[in-house]
């Protein structure tokens, strides 16, 4: 009875040791997950300044910069008020509470999530006259604005890697149509793009201005450029979803890859996987590798291609393939083929240890998962998603991730 007296008390003893030592303490915290540490807060109130912390917060993204990974996945179909954007969890078995969107404005306006960057994520408003930064995690945000006199702005982006530096960039980019020498002359016209780019640091302003001529074909909706760079494609590179990846900004086409490296302020173009009769297609970023995902049409059957470029840029790599149809009809035999080329979301996500797993979204609500690793799948109803009505619209995966990233 005396031992385990003295051992609650040894206990409680070297529990208040830690807490004196501000500096044990904010060692022990900093290996907590992002999760944990929301509900530390409440322990006392040094525990909920310390967390609060602009330092700790800082100290801590990057601690954990190199574990990030996704929790879940936005499905931003449309413009919406942000509270009713729907979310697919990684793990289907999960029964976390996802924190609500609620918090950008009294009364936000319908947004778009234009991209997410470890842990925070850029949205516009409809007309993107406004647009926002935020960490849904810690519900702190920061409102932007852009006007240029006879300029539209045609493209944002997002810039943040905490491993180098805890602030992020944010680049925007307005078009102008110049006509020389003639303006009867439609075959005069140029288009010269202006770029902008801002950073977080204390003082913020306008850290670059840049112009330059953007040649026909270059379609600027989410790309960046961040020096005087011209450079020609093929097809038009659509750059509605600018992927931002081991310090570059990356956009594609069917054809073409060209992408942006931020700090050598260059723009270096290679060749896509070649794939035939493809009706859906997604690109983004997991793992530290860029993932094309493509699905295409073959007698009648949807397959999924996944491809994976390689962390020095040499060459994509094929990862996996897989039949859809199969994996959707063992959990619903009601499904009907029509569904298969129109998705709400498709993706894959390279978690590590648990190797790439694909998720894709219906129209009606239905999701489905599936690890290539251990060859299981799994299904979900997702009941918000009745609601809206989504459309044709670019695909997009923006990853919600659990992070401290001050905003």
């Amino acid at each position: 009875m005396e031992e385990k007296k003295r051992s609650k008390s040894s206990n409680s003893n070297s529990a208040e040791q830690i807490g004196y030592n501000e500096g044990l303490l904010t060692e022990i915290l900093l290996k907590v997950p992002t999760r944990s540490l929301l509900k530390f807060k409440l322990v006392s109130k040094q525990w909920m300044s310390l967390i609060s912390s602009t330092h700790f917060c800082v100290t801590h993204t990057r601690t954990q910069a190199s574990d990030l990974k996704p929790s879940a996945l936005f499905i931003d179909g449309c413009s919406l008020s942000p509270s009713k954007i729907p979310l697919l969890p990684i793990d289907f078995d999960s029964t976390q509470r996802f924190p609500p969107f609620d918090f950008i404005d009294p009364n936000p306006p319908p947004l778009r999530i234009l991209q997410s960057c470890s842990g925070l994520l850029i949205c516009s408003s409809v007309n993107k006259s406004t647009y926002y930064i935020c960490n849904p995690t810690t519900k702190k945000f920061k409102k932007f604005t852009f006007r240029s006199k006879d300029c539209s702005d045609v493209a944002v982006n997002l810039a943040f890697d905490p491993l180098k530096s805890p602030h992020y960039k944010v680049i925007f980019v307005a078009m102008a149509y110049i006509c020389t020498p003639s303006p009867s002359d439609t075959s005069q016209i140029k288009r010269k793009c202006y770029i902008e780019i801002y950073s977080s640091e204390p003082n913020p302003c306008c850290s670059s201005k840049i112009e330059f001529d953007s040649k026909e074909g270059v379609s600027l909706d989410h790309g960046v450029c961040s020096s005087k760079i011209e450079f020609d494609s093929k097809e038009g590179v659509s750059l509605d979803n600018g992927v931002f990846c081991n310090g570059s900004i990356h956009w594609y086409s069917y054809q073409e890859l060209h992408y942006l490296d931020l700090d050598k302020e260059c723009v270096t173009t290679m060749s896509m996987p070649r794939v035939n009769n493809v009706t859906e297609c997604y690109f983004g970023a997991s793992g530290g590798h860029l993932n094309y995902v493509c699905g295409y049409l073959r007698d009648i059957r949807l397959g999924i291609n996944i491809y994976e470029m390689e962390q020095d840029y040499s060459k994509w790599n094929f990862k996996y393939n897989l039949t859809l149809a199969e994996i959707i009809t063992a959990h619903w035999s009601d499904f009907h083929y029509s569904y298969l080329p129109d998705f709400l979301l498709m993706c894959a996500i390279n978690s590590g240890d648990e190797g790439y797993s694909f998720y894709a979204v219906f129209p009606d609500g239905r999701a489905i998962s599936y690890n290539f690793k251990n060859g299981t799948s799994k299904a979900l109803q997702l009941s918000n998603i009745k609601r809206y009505n989504f459309g044709k619209f670019p695909r997009m995966a923006c990853q919600y991730i659990e992070s401290l990233a001050w905003v």
